[in-house]
């Protein structure tokens, strides 16, 4: 795969850019523990991967018939994140998004809320990078659905043959395949659940990606 093809680059955010999800579990375990006096198990935690707060929230207290309300946990969680969060990029990301920054279009496609990617992307330098941030905000269907792909091509006013995702996950990998596009999958150490959707998909890490023409790089692997 030459990235030098593509016209524009989608990322996703949690997981791929930023090692996020950590922080989310321990804000969302917080919560539950504040306010439903609930405290997580190992299977809860496997299950926050890639959904809302706000849904497994509901699904716990559902289950568990705890007096809490799931809404209020959510919004707890996010206060606590707020409070304790600070981004961090995976090694070599913030390199390859300012490389690529000044020769292509750049957007995020993210399952987290706005609020959350804006202040995540201000924190380590790169909102200006992307001109075009999409978020579960905008759309009625999460990852893996597709919905969130069309829209961030539709943004960007090109179609699925000329943009490459760059995601960490089956439920990204998902989505782009189903809207048509080309996907690079990042081994940042939490790739765990592409399984058998990876075949034939590059994976890559971010020092070992290319960077524009003209520009320094880190030894390339196969892409």
């Amino acid at each position: 795969m030459q990235l030098e093809h593509f016209q524009a680059f989608i990322f996703d955010l949690d997981g791929t850019l930023i090692d996020s999800e950590p922080w989310h579990l321990r804000a969302f375990a917080t919560a539950m523990r504040e306010l439903a006096g609930y405290d997580l198990a190992e299977a809860d935690a496997l299950e926050f991967r890639g959904n809302t707060s706000l849904w497994l929230a509901g699904e716990l207290v559902r289950r568990h018939g705890l007096d809490a309300d799931p809404k209020r946990i959510a919004e707890r969680k996010f206060e606590v994140l707020y409070r304790d969060f600070r981004a961090e990029l995976y090694p070599g990301a913030a390199a390859f998004v300012r490389a690529w920054s000044e020769r292509r279009p750049l957007a995020v496609a993210s399952n987290s809320p706005r609020h959350f990617v804006e202040m995540a992307l201000a924190q380590v330098g790169l909102l200006e990078c992307f001109g075009v941030v999409t978020t579960v905000d905008d759309v009625r269907q999460r990852k893996p659905d597709p919905e969130m792909i069309h829209l961030t091509l539709h943004r960007l006013g090109l179609g699925p043959s000329q943009v490459v995702v760059f995601e960490d996950s089956a439920l990204g990998l998902t989505a782009a395949r189903r809207a048509g596009c080309a996907v690079v999958l990042l081994d940042n150490g939490t790739l765990e659940d592409a399984g058998e959707l990876a075949a034939g998909v590059p994976v890559s890490t971010w020092p070992s990606l290319p960077r524009p023409a003209g520009v320094l790089s880190a030894p390339a692997g196969a892409l």
